[in-house]
């Protein structure tokens, strides 16, 4: 993450803004950070080897792509058993949600008193949003669009819901065509997709951007809109 910061930002003031918040947050989280593991299944981690970025800020790793997979995996490819959930925020981030003009200029201030400033104070949601932008542009193996467009801050919806290699990489967008793209590359029991919804929803049963709580299965929307746990309830009962 701190290479596709200071890689994709050109400006200083907002590389150390970037990395400042992304810093302080998971360093007073370290919760959120263990038995993380990016396997790169789909190939995408560059080989960058030993990287320094030397201004604004001392930044230095070495990065390269995983040489084994992590120990005690729990998920396999065709579970019968197993129920996947995923969503994503839905931003202009997207491709086909780009905002031009004096749409974008205002679309900037409103990130930075909803997103920025509240970042900065820790707020979990805020912080989520923020991650949302930073896995959009996440720096990959030469893959354009970038394979992550359509994620929820903390999980992409290819990794959350287990799609093979191939279909993962291609599925950036929120249209109808990826959505039959999802659907036809399930391979689980049942897999549900959400719609402008971050990871606090799974805890707290609340979009961050509805005033309303009922949500929609992209994968099945001939289905009724429920909460996140009438959803849960439901796939579990069945």
């Amino acid at each position: 993450m701190q290479y596709s910061i200071f890689k994709h930002y050109r400006w200083p003031g907002t590389c150390i803004d970037r990395s400042f918040t992304y810093s302080y947050y998971f360093n007073s989280h370290p919760n959120l950070v263990q038995d993380f593991y990016w396997d790169n299944c789909d190939r995408q981690v560059p080989s960058v080897g030993p990287f320094q970025f030397s201004f604004p800020l001392k930044v230095e790793g070495n990065l390269v792509p995983p040489q084994s997979r992590p120990p005690g995996e729990s998920i396999s490819s065709g579970s019968t058993k197993l129920i996947a959930y995923a969503g994503y925020i839905q931003t202009r981030f997207i491709p086909n949600h780009k905002l031009k003009g004096p749409r974008a200029i205002l679309a900037k201030i409103a990130s930075i008193f909803c997103t920025t400033i509240p970042a900065h104070l820790g707020h979990q949601r805020a912080v989520l949003r923020g991650l949302n932008k930073e896995l959009v542009f996440m720096q990959t193996a030469g893959h354009e669009p970038v394979p992550y467009a359509l994620n929820d801050g903390v999980t992409t919806v290819a990794s959350g819901l287990s799609l093979p290699r191939g279909p993962a990489i291609d599925v950036s967008s929120d249209d109808d065509k990826s959505m039959d793209l999802i659907k036809s590359q399930v391979n689980i029991k049942k897999a549900r997709l959400f719609q402008n919804i971050d990871h606090a929803t799974y805890l707290d049963n609340r979009p961050p951007f509805s005033a309303t709580n009922e949500i929609v299965d992209r994968l099945s929307p001939s289905e009724k809109p429920r909460s996140m746990f009438a959803w849960l309830l439901r796939d579990i009962s069945e």
